[in-house]
């Protein structure tokens, strides 16, 4: 990041989280982790527009280097079968920062690297005592600060089946609107809130849908790549405690001609009732490319490392004597956020009146996913239509009774 020369730095310490308020200067020195339950934390800023594929292009500006120091003892990683978590977020998808670590003997730590989302975290599985280098490369950036952790994250101890737990975050920036650009260029659209890749309809309301798993395991499907004219199954991998995973099966995938890519078929479902509970209308697409987009719970421990990215929705990720395999889902303590502009995000309103609605929206309608709880995956927003507007008057989770205050 560019930052200026000679500017003090502010330190900041609450509760256990150390802070650094100003960015310092280039391979600046974080401090050392020396206690299992600190976190380390920084802010870098980035002014100016940058496009960076590779951290070779950082030589001499352009990217954001820090130094920190583990000197948490060996023998406390091996017994707590801990790693050592680095993550960054932060505030818009629509720019891209990518996250490098490099041990102490100068290997990197292998991660995963998404073109979507707004949060990347890496998990060093064999942490070593020594100075770690951390690489932060505004990858496509306009003008961003960004947030920086670094902590220890111990492993789940629960013995058996490590099952995800769906739970939805209430509908959020809810419009009458289509969005004007896309990749820096004009959106086609068919009418004032409806997309030109969206026929058939006139009167779109747009929203953002984003499903977490909150749960002790990773939520991880898996499906044939060649069976796209075929066997379109999806598998549910489990992991166990002891023992090899467990496949299930969960479901169909699509190809979603507009998104290029496939799609999770069913797993989400938005629906618009009138106030006495009458279905007025619902989303056309209920397909996801399930991925990591943005962490949960920041800075708190509970979060795997970036796992699932877009695009290997499309990608072969396994092989086996079946075939070749692509792999997608959410990992433990993160969020798959579907947002307001994107194609088929919406529910038709063509010939609905103006009035007061509810919203729902709902992760695995269909129950094919194994999860720890089944009664947890719907959240709701309460709305009024009004001249063409949609104005939001509270939201929450639950299904239609807790959005009609039943």
């Amino acid at each position: 990041m560019r930052e200026g020369l000679g500017r003090p730095v502010a330190r900041l310490v609450v509760g256990a989280l150390l802070l650094i308020s100003a960015p310092p200067a280039r391979a600046a020195d974080l401090g050392a982790l020396d206690a299992p339950g600190r976190t380390i934390g920084w802010v870098g800023t980035y002014v100016g527009a940058a496009s960076l594929l590779d951290p070779a292009e950082c030589v001499p500006d352009g990217c954001d280097e820090r130094l920190v120091r583990v000197a948490i003892p060996a023998r406390w990683w091996r017994a707590h079968r801990a790693a050592l978590e680095i993550a960054i977020r932060w505030p818009s998808e629509h720019d891209d920062f990518d996250l490098y670590v490099y041990r102490p003997d100068g290997s990197e730590v292998p991660a995963a690297r998404g073109r979507v989302g707004s949060a990347e975290a890496i998990h060093d599985r064999r942490p070593m005592p020594g100075t770690y280098r951390i690489l932060v490369v505004a990858r496509r950036v306009t003008a961003s600060a960004y947030e920086g952790a670094v902590q220890p994250e111990p492993r789940p101890r629960r013995r058996g089946l490590l099952l995800p737990n769906l739970r939805t975050l209430p509908p959020a920036n809810l419009r009458i609107a289509a969005p004007a650009y896309e990749n820096g260029e004009p959106v086609p659209v068919n009418s004032s809130s409806c997309r030109a890749d969206e026929p058939g309809v006139t009167r779109c309301l747009r929203f953002d849908t984003s499903i977490a798993n909150v749960g002790r395991g990773e939520l991880r499907m898996r499906f044939l790549l060649s069976g796209l004219g075929s066997d379109q199954r999806m598998q549910q991998v489990i992991r166990r405690r002891p023992g090899l995973p467990l496949y299930r099966s969960a479901g169909e995938y699509v190809w979603h001609e507009a998104h290029g890519h496939v799609h999770y078929e069913g797993f989400a479902s938005a629906r618009l009732f009138r106030s006495d509970g009458e279905p007025v209308a619902r989303a056309m697409k209920a397909g996801f490319c399930l991925q990591d987009t943005t962490l949960g719970r920041w800075p708190k421990r509970g979060n795997g490392p970036t796992t699932f990215v877009f695009p290997d929705c499309n990608e072969v990720r396994e092989r086996d004597s079946r075939g070749e395999w692509g792999v997608m889902g959410i990992s433990r303590g993160w969020i798959d956020t579907y947002t307001w502009d994107l194609p088929g995000q919406y529910v038709p309103l063509d010939g609905v009146p103006d009035g007061e609605y509810a919203l729902i929206v709902k992760a695995d309608a269909a129950s094919a996913v194994l999860e720890t709880r089944e009664t947890d995956n719907a959240s709701w927003a309460r709305i009024a239509l009004v001249d063409g507007a949609v104005e939001v008057l509270a939201s929450g989770r639950g299904g239609l009774r807790a959005a009609l205050g039943g």
